[in-house]
């Protein structure tokens, strides 16, 4: 199983990591090795979609605590436990 890359948010970034990083470079290894990785048997579980459609949820343009995190914890536990879920109205401690 194969995370991909989340998306770059750039306007969180400091100056100094703006022309080093960016969401089109994400985009661009995510294009170019799920192929490749699909071919290999290896499962992709896309991360760059929900996280692209959330920058301002990245306080530092690279990490996305909170909701979308949650959710790609979420994802990839139904993808490792399938038929695996959490009660409704319960809690993580």
């Amino acid at each position: 199983l194969w995370l991909s890359v989340g998306a770059i948010a750039s306007r969180a970034l400091p100056a100094w990591k703006v022309k080093l990083l960016h969401s089109n470079l994400s985009r661009a290894f995510n294009d170019a090795a799920a192929p490749l990785l699909r071919r290999a048997g290896v499962s992709v579980l896309d991360m760059y979609t929900e996280s692209s459609a959330h920058p301002e949820a990245s306080p530092d343009g690279v990490h996305y605590p909170g909701a979308v995190s949650r959710s790609h914890a979420q994802r990839l536990l139904r993808q490792l436990l399938p038929g695996c879920r959490r009660a409704e109205g319960s809690r993580e401690s």
